[in-house]
Order: C-alpha cells, then structure tokens, then sequence
C-alpha cells in the first residue's frame, strides 16, 4: 500500500472515530478479524473480579468486532498484576490480536519504581473501563473485629491478604497504618481474590484489607448474606449511599490533615480509573481503533448487562478509552512529592 493509500486509509478510521461510525464495517477490517482468535491476559488467578469481568466482557465483546473473532482468556498471574502487564508490554504480539484487564495499580506501580516493573503506563493502548470502583475493608466476623476503632486499638495485628505491593489490597491497608495508625499487618504472594478468600476460610488470614465492592458482591455474596463478614471501612472519591445505610464509615470521615486527604486521592486514583481494558503498544491504527469502539458497545450492550445483572456484576459508569487515556497521563503528571510519597508507601524506589 502506497502512502497516499496509508494516509487516507487513517484518516478516514480517524474521522470514524471522531464521528461514531464502526471503522470496522469495511472489508479490510472484516477480513483482519474474520476467523481470528483474541487473547485476552489477566492478571489474577482464576475466580476473583478481574477475572470475572474480563469472562464476561470476552462473552460479549467479539459481537461487536467486523468479522466477529473468539476470545480466549489467559490467567497471568504474579507480581500484583505486574508479570501481565510487562508481558503485554514486551513481549506480546502489536497486532491488534492480545488484549487485557489491567491491575487499575498500573501508573503507580510505575512511578513508585516497584522492582520488576518493565513498562510505560502511558505507553499502552487504552481500550477503555467497564467499572468504577469503591473499595472496602473486610474482616471474617469471628475475629471479634467489628470496626476499624478495633484495628487502632488491637493490641495485636490483624492480618490481611494481599497480592503484593501495588495492589490495592496492599495498599489500602498500608495507607490506613500510616494514616490512622491501624494495625494491620500485610501478608503478600497470594494470587487474587479468590486465594485470599479462601485463607480467610481457612482462618489463615483475618481478612481483605482492600476488596473490590463489586468484587465482594459477586464472589463473597454467602459470606455477606451469613453476615460473617465485617465491613470496617471504606473509600470511594465520594460518599457512597449504600455504604452508608450499611454504617460503614467513609475513609475521610476520620480526621487527617489537607496532605493526608490529597495523598490519598492520589494513592487511589485507581478506583476512578476502575477496571481498565488495554493492548500492548503500537497496535495498528485500525484495530486500535475497532476495539475501542467494539468496547464501548459492549460495556452498553443489552445483552452484556442482563448477564452481568444476572451475576452480580457491577457496571457503573464505563467509559472511553480516551478517558482512561487522559486519566492516565494526568496521574502520571501529578506532584513528585507526593508522587514519592505514593512510592514510599508501595516499597518502591524513592
């Protein structure tokens, strides 16, 4: 293709983009997916939300790409999502043909510098976001631990699971030490929710320091409906109604300093950014194109919603890949100082 031919052929999947029209109705983009089979990495074990979402989403979204390809999801686990994401950066295929649910820790595993770290958050092809998080703090209820007064009071740590630094069910509780001086104490190397789940069952471990709501809701609903679980606190950008009515305590209800407020937006940022879907770097234009418009249609697709409904899904304000993209680049941008103090948190380098 001559460049004449490459020039138009890009504006023109821009202008579809920029207008709402599918740049994949032509025949080239029929005749790249059709028969093909995408790949889609996450980051977690098999059984926690990650991977729920992306199961769910993978069911639905090939409907909406021009030749109408496969999925096949691939658990990655390791290093709180960071082994999926380096592999998705490095060493992944920029054909338009491998996607993945990204640890929404992404940007601050980057910029906390966290050993292992091989990628560019900026760098990666931002398809979009299925869901904007809350999340919680939750201990087994036979630990006597009934609010997170008991946790700075407890003359002895309460353990909590984590995935590893970077996660958020590492780094809620290790905010919540620092801040408000509670004592939990992190135990890492599990390999998601549905590990940490189950050391709780086993009593291996008090609880989840930082669970996704939505994540609780639909893996945890029987530990909830038999009230085994104790919910201690929570955080969200802002108050949230049903936690409310449940009289669980906002993070910010408890007194802290301007700085403390702010580092903690910062810190979790993620949940803004929810549960992002990307592609390695550099993908084509065409294709990057197609499966950004193909996510969009998904997350507002009937057929998707009844499903996620019928599981318990959360689905709260999905959005573009832009956005993610322009959130992305705004964390990224955000004041070193306080950007060292998120590194400091998460034991990267400084």
């Amino acid at each position: 293709m001559n460049k004449n031919k490459t020039f138009l052929l890009r504006l023109a999947v821009a202008l579809a983009v920029i207008f709402g029209i599918d740049p994949g109705t032509g025949a080239a983009q029929d005749g790249f997916y059709q028969g093909k089979r995408i790949r889609m990495l996450v980051p977690y074990s098999a059984g926690g939300g990650y991977d729920l979402y992306a199961r769910v989403i993978a069911r639905h979204w090939g409907r909406h790409i021009p030749g109408n390809p496969n999925f096949i999801v691939q658990n990655m686990p390791g290093g709180a999502g960071v082994v999926a994401a380096n592999y998705l950066y490095k060493a992944a295929k920029r054909d338009g043909l491998t996607v993945g649910i990204m640890n929404r820790e992404t940007p601050a595993q980057e910029v906390s510098r966290l050993p292992g770290v091989e990628f560019k958050a900026a760098d990666f092809s931002w398809l979009g976001n299925a869901n904007v998080e809350m999340t919680v703090a939750v201990v087994r209820a036979d630990t006597g631990v009934k609010t997170l007064k008991d946790v700075i009071n407890s003359p002895k740590p309460v353990i909590v699971g984590s995935t590893g630094a970077g996660a958020v069910n590492h780094n809620l509780p290790a905010v919540l030490n620092e801040v408000l001086k509670t004592n939990f104490k992190i135990i890492t190397g599990y390999g998601g929710t549905s590990d940490i789940r189950a050391a709780m069952e086993r009593s291996e471990v008090d609880g989840n320091a930082g669970w996704s709501w939505s994540s609780v809701i639909t893996t945890a609903a029987p530990l909830l409906e038999k009230k085994a679980l104790n919910i201690l606190v929570y955080y969200a950008p802002e108050k949230n109604k049903e936690m409310q009515e449940r009289g669980v305590p906002w993070i910010f209800d408890f007194p802290m300093s301007k700085q403390d407020r702010a580092y903690i937006d910062t810190v979790f940022f993620s949940n803004a950014v929810g549960r992002p879907f990307a592609a390695p770097p550099g993908i084509p234009s065409e294709q990057f194109a197609t499966l950004r418009s193909a996510f969009m249609k998904t997350v507002q697709d009937p057929a998707f919603l009844r499903e996620a409904e019928k599981l318990g899904l959360e689905v709260v304000d999905p959005f573009s890949g832009e956005r993610v993209e322009k959130m992305v680049n705004s964390y990224l941008s955000t004041d070193p100082k306080v950007l060292e103090r998120v590194a400091r948190l998460l034991g990267g380098k400084t």
